[in-house]
């Protein structure tokens, strides 16, 4: 039975064995190429394009600077959105990460954005990372001296990290910058004041 096998594999592998002439390869599938003498022409449906009717090129600072803008502000509103409550902690930190990327890229752009700084250094106080908070408040400050907001936000990172002098500081220099834009934050200073200073 194996012998038969054997045989019968030879057979389908080799096939008969033949006396007579190989017979001439089978001609190629695809046609032989043409000699071509000039090369194909463009199509010609194309119009051409007067450069005084095209939009002006915007240099690239001024692109980025607008591209930043666009970035800072959806990565504020997806801060804003995760800390909604009614979010699984899984899809929270999926959005939270999300939004600082888009303020990071942000700065990237334009690393001048006082908006897109400031609201990093809010990520990271919701994030309890203090040092980097403070950090980034600080370089808004730089940026922009009468940012009322980074130092209101400085205080309250001294007073979670009960650095009770350098928050009054913080604290007293918002009020002095303070226009009553946001009554909220107006309040709270005041109370963090009296708490401070044992009032």
């Amino acid at each position: 039975m194996t012998r038969t096998l054997v045989c019968l594999a030879t057979l389908f592998l080799y096939g008969c064995p033949s006396t007579g002439p190989v017979p001439a390869s089978p001609k190629p599938r695809r046609p032989e190429p043409k000699q071509v003498d000039e090369a194909p022409k463009a199509p010609t449906d194309c119009a051409v394009i007067d450069p005084k009717q095209l939009a002006p090129a915007v240099p690239y600072p001024e692109r980025s600077i607008s591209e930043s803008a666009n970035l800072a502000n959806e990565g504020v509103d997806l801060l804003v959105q995760s800390r909604s409550r009614n979010l699984e902690p899984v899809e929270r930190e999926e959005i939270f990460t999300e939004a600082v990327a888009k303020l990071l890229t942000a700065l990237a752009a334009d690393p001048y954005n006082v908006h897109a700084t400031y609201n990093l250094a809010a990520a990271y106080v919701q994030k309890q990372e203090f040092d980097q908070a403070l950090a980034e408040f600080q370089r808004a400050i730089d940026l922009e001296p009468d940012l009322a907001e980074a130092h209101f936000g400085m205080g309250v990172v001294y007073v979670l990290k009960s650095e009770n002098d350098q928050a009054i500081a913080a604290f007293v220099r918002f009020q002095e910058l303070d226009t009553g834009r946001d009554r909220v934050a107006t309040e709270q200073a005041k109370e963090y004041l009296r708490q401070l200073r044992g009032e």
